[in-house]
């Protein structure tokens, strides 16, 4: 019961940040908004590029591919924010079947937890928000 109640804790963190990233970056215009998230997109892949450096060239290659994946995605996000929507949409299957689903050393299972919802969300409004429906 413990397992389960501290992974729906992890979940319900995870939505509870995504809004409130989300509803920070909002007060923003378009542009900086599209900026802030194509910078934390890159810095999610930066941070498992870390962790991955702990934990043997596998590892490293790993995490690297993705960082590279999500850095190409951050950027060409800032002309085509719904390439961006695409990286956070992403960046959930890198999380849920690389980090959760797998044996792996390089995180614990929290972190991934966190981010499931948290990259789901953001994905969703940023796909949401690039086709033009953002005011409402």
């Amino acid at each position: 019961m413990i397992v389960q109640a501290s992974t729906i804790g992890w979940l319900v963190f995870g939505a509870l940040g995504a809004g409130l990233f989300i509803g920070l970056a909002r007060r923003l215009s378009w542009r900086n908004e599209v900026r802030v998230f194509a910078v934390c997109l890159f810095l999610a892949g930066a941070i498992y590029l870390a962790f991955g450096a702990f934990h043997g060239p596998r590892w490293i290659a790993l995490e690297g591919a993705g960082f590279v994946l999500f850095s190409l995605l951050a950027w060409a996000g800032l002309r085509r924010p719904a390439l961006l929507a695409l990286g956070w949409f992403l960046h959930v299957g890198w999380d849920g079947g690389l980090h959760l689903a797998l044996e792996q050393p390089v995180i614990g299972p929290w972190l991934p937890l966190l981010c499931l919802p948290f990259d789901l969300l953001v994905a969703a409004y940023l796909a949401y928000a690039s086709s033009g429906q953002r005011a409402l």
